[in-house]
């Protein structure tokens, strides 16, 4: 598990909702979040994956308000004042 901070998943999230941001790029951000997902003993990355990506595919500019949910799973903590 790789620890990311807040700041660095809503970065993430904001840069993958961008229709200029590659399919490419999209998978090494689905993978970054995958590889932080928080607890190990969880299996997290299933729901992670499917939120991720039914959102890319359907409404991918509400992927950042999805911050508090990919914070929870992400994050050992949550600034909620990012929510």
């Amino acid at each position: 598990m790789r620890e990311i901070t807040n700041e660095k998943l809503l970065g993430l999230l904001r840069e993958a909702a961008d229709p200029q941001c590659t399919m490419s790029r999209r998978d090494e951000i689905q993978q970054t979040l995958t590889d932080s997902a928080y607890p190990e003993e969880i299996r997290t990355d299933d729901l992670l994956d499917v939120l991720y990506n039914t959102t890319l595919e359907h409404k991918p500019e509400l992927l950042p308000s999805l911050y508090p949910a990919f914070a929870l799973m992400c994050c050992k903590k949550i600034n909620w004042l990012l929510a």
